[in-house]
């Protein structure tokens, strides 16, 4: 199905059509026809550049994907000792 090798990888519900990512990281697709005495498969198809990993639904023309969120700077925590004192308790 590749010859570069892939990862992730998931079949449409009705088994037709094998989609993984390869090691660019494109969602690739790779159909299928099995018949009494073999499989025939189709020319690999590139289809987007996946920003994480994937999982396609039972109709095979919609997929979620997780992707990372953008990282952000923490915010500071403050941590106040005897606050009743501060607060004149």
């Amino acid at each position: 199905m590749s010859r570069k090798g892939g990862s992730l990888p998931r079949w449409r519900h009705d088994q037709r059509e094998l989609m993984y990512v390869a090691p660019n990281g494109t969602l690739t697709v790779v159909s299928s026809v099995t018949t009494e005495r073999d499989v025939q498969l189709s020319t690999p198809t590139p289809l987007w550049t996946l920003p994480g990993t994937f999982d396609v639904a039972r109709d095979g023309k919609q997929f979620l994907v997780l992707r990372p969120v953008a990282e952000r700077e923490a915010s500071p925590m403050v941590v106040v000792t005897n606050w009743p004192a501060i607060v004149g308790q």
